[in-house]
């Protein structure tokens, strides 16, 4: 059933490609197709929703941050100019 699903998620070829590479390793197992799968597309599973087991505290959502306001600062901060190098210490030759 679990092959099935992964068929209609990624497509008959690429499944039985899949299927081939994993059975060529000594693996066995739909947990190890999916993954192959997910690996050559750059997909990553998302982590699961934290259940702290309190139903008021299981509700809390939070909205995604705009990280965008830090790079507003950053480049503000940027922009100053060093200024002028200080000038070469002279040779140890030079030195009397």
């Amino acid at each position: 059933m679990r092959l099935t699903f992964l068929v209609e998620l990624f497509g008959d070829s690429a499944t039985t490609s899949a299927v081939d590479e994993v059975m060529h390793t000594g693996h066995v197992g739909a947990e190890y197709v999916e993954y192959v799968l997910r690996h050559k597309r750059g997909l990553t599973p998302c982590a699961p929703p934290l259940h702290l087991g309190d139903p008021a505290l299981d509700a809390i959502s939070l909205p995604e941050p705009d990280l965008s306001l830090y790079d507003q600062r950053v480049a503000l901060a940027m922009t100053r100019d060093p200024g002028n190098p200080p000038p070469d210490p002279p040779a140890s030759g030079d030195l009397e």
